[in-house]
């Protein structure tokens, strides 16, 4: 059984046990194995992306839908089938975005399963909905499954890991020459688009250590690149502050040897390193900008401008589970969230200036493995999918 665990920057308090249905709707049944959420607050919907029945192995055995829910109440509005039938490689969260303005929802699938694996190779699709209706509007077929899908809701187009950019309204291609990567952001503010782990020419320079990676910076408009920043480790989170013009890479905690983890803050418009910052680091990457606070997976607080460590990794636990793996911001309450991997917990923590480390003060029970997490800052409402008792917690951020 998962909980919620509450943690308040200045605060010092044991954690008291609480009842998710007192912090906000409580759970939701939705489909099997819900792996993926997405809000849409103009139309206050928020949607959940279910893998379909799954075998003992957690291998899918059947199609998969989105169930729609109402943002507010957590009500189920209706369930959209993925046709043609659509599967998702089994340890990876299926990439869905939102664009609010456009009102369109974007769902990457594979269009075929193998029993053993997924192989690069597989084709796959991304799925276009209409957010009020529900309706499918366009289907664009790819020689790959997509990792990611990054919206810029300013020009109106959906970038994704590998090169393709679609139409933010109408779901059509617009290019397939963009630069690909593991990890991509977008720096509206600055019509900047970053990419790391970059597929980009100078970046395999063979005067650089073999596992070096780009950071590539990008006119988000043209394309045409901006800055390239070789980095010595693959990253692993990655984040921008819009308002401090600032991007946060995290390095893999457990590939880097060169003085432990690190966390680089780049200039987001230049894309040059303003600092390296030796033993900060994990995934996911969060930013508060109201704030101007960077959060990582390893516990660490990092402040966007100067770079100044206001939090160590390792100084907030919950359990002595360290390591988060997915994290939403509630900028309007300056809270963050993060989900701990393996206590299948919620943390919350206060993105206060006063910079002092919070603890857990409250755990609320959740439903089993939740693997996503996001924020509607519209109506307070934090929504977490619990893959393992196919449920959705509905919680009232106001009341944590």
């Amino acid at each position: 059984m998962a909980f919620i665990s509450v943690l308040i920057a200045s605060s010092g308090h044991q954690p008291r046990a609480c009842v998710a249905s007192r912090m906000g709707v409580g759970a939701v049944r939705v489909g099997q194995a819900p792996s993926a959420l997405a809000v849409d607050a103009h139309t206050g919907r928020a949607f959940v992306v279910n893998r379909g029945p799954l075998d003992r192995h957690g291998r899918p055995t059947g199609h998969s839908t989105v169930t729609v829910l109402d943002a507010s109440t957590g009500v189920v509005r209706g369930i959209i089938p993925l046709r043609p039938p659509a599967f998702f490689e089994t340890d990876a969260t299926p990439a869905t975005a939102v664009d609010t303005r456009t009102g369109r929802l974007f769902v990457a699938t594979s269009s075929t399963y193998d029993s053993s694996s997924t192989p690069p190779g597989t084709p796959g699709s991304i799925s276009v909905f209409d957010t009020r209706t529900g309706a499918l509007l366009r289907t664009v077929q790819l020689p790959y499954i997509p990792g990611s899908l990054t919206v810029d809701e300013r020009t109106n187009r959906v970038f994704t890991d590998r090169g393709l950019v679609l139409d933010g309204a109408t779901g059509a291609v617009v290019r397939r020459d963009f630069v690909r990567g593991g990890l991509v952001v977008v720096d509206a503010g600055a019509n900047r688009v970053v990419v790391a782990n970059a597929a980009l020419g100078g970046c395999d320079d063979h005067a650089q250590p073999s596992d070096s990676v780009c950071v590539a910076t990008l006119d988000a408009t043209s394309g045409a690149i901006v800055s390239k920043v070789i980095l010595p480790q693959q990253v692993v989170g990655l984040a921008v502050d819009e308002r401090a013009g600032r991007v946060i890479a995290s390095m893999d905690i457990d590939r880097v040897n060169q003085g432990g983890p690190q966390l680089w803050l780049l200039d987001a418009t230049a894309g040059k390193v303003v600092r390296r910052i030796a033993g900060e680091g994990g995934a996911p990457v969060v930013v508060d900008a109201a704030t101007g606070r960077a959060f990582t997976g390893a516990g660490s607080v990092v402040d966007t401008r100067t770079g100044r460590v206001i939090v160590s990794r390792g100084a907030v636990s919950v359990d002595d589970e360290l390591i988060f793996a997915v994290a939403a911001v509630d900028e309007r309450a300056n809270r963050v969230f993060f989900v701990v991997a393996a206590a299948n917990a919620l943390v919350n923590i206060l993105a206060s200036d006063d910079g002092r480390s919070g603890r857990p003060s409250r755990q609320v029970t959740l439903g089993k493995g939740p693997p996503a997490l996001t924020v509607d800052a519209q109506t307070g409402r934090i929504f977490v999918a619990n893959a393992g008792d196919n449920t959705v917690s509905v919680l009232d951020a106001a009341r944590l």
